[in-house]
């Protein structure tokens, strides 16, 4: 694998991580009452975004295989701390 397509899969996951440190114990409502935590939310998803972009510029067999693996995952079973209702 290509190592810019390596640095924009570091890039993913660490926005990835950032964002659960940021929503972590964080509610639905804190959530949309802090601008700053949406905001960094936000940009972390568009750093996400653009890094797959440039995968499918750059290797768009990488972005078949992400596309297939993220199907095996079941995203209703990942906990999701904003939804908390206090």
């Amino acid at each position: 694998m290509k190592d810019d397509i390596l640095k924009h899969l570091h890039d993913i996951r660490e926005a990835a991580l950032a964002i659960s440190r940021f929503v972590n114990g964080k509610t639905f409502d804190d959530y949309m009452h802090d601008e700053l935590l949406r905001s960094g939310v936000e940009r972390k998803s568009e750093i996400i975004g653009e890094a797959l972009n440039r995968i499918r510029r750059d290797d768009p067999t990488t972005l078949d295989k992400i596309k297939r693996a993220s199907q095996h995952c079941v995203i209703q079973e990942y906990p999701r701390p904003w939804l908390r209702q206090h």
